[in-house]
């Protein structure tokens, strides 16, 4: 298969998203806006959610309806310094993955 070389092709055309085919994008933004827990908590749930899908866990179709029940549920205090971050995501995917069994 031959390279991608942006730079041969004439033009590119951006459309812009249609947020209800790709539910996804919309709620990131919507933890976005919420600020860096409700992100933390997306990416998490999110990571999880395609590893469970990945080993027949989860249909690829329950994937984001899975990451919107964490982001409602799910809260947790944004760790204050970086030394304690990891301890707090890994009790967050600790609580996810409970989720999946």
């Amino acid at each position: 298969m031959a390279k991608l070389d942006l730079r041969a092709l004439e033009k590119l055309e951006f459309f812009e998203l249609e947020e209800d085919r790709f539910p996804a994008v919309a709620l990131a933004r919507e933890c976005l806006r919420e600020g860096p827990s409700a992100s933390a908590v997306f990416n998490a749930a999110n990571e999880l959610a395609v590893e469970a899908f990945l080993q027949g866990q989860l249909k690829f179709t329950e994937i984001t309806p899975f990451v919107r029940r964490v982001v409602n549920e799910e809260r947790f205090a944004f760790p204050q310094s970086f030394s304690s971050l990891y301890v707090v995501l890994s009790e967050l995917a600790a609580a996810i993955s409970k989720r999946l069994k």
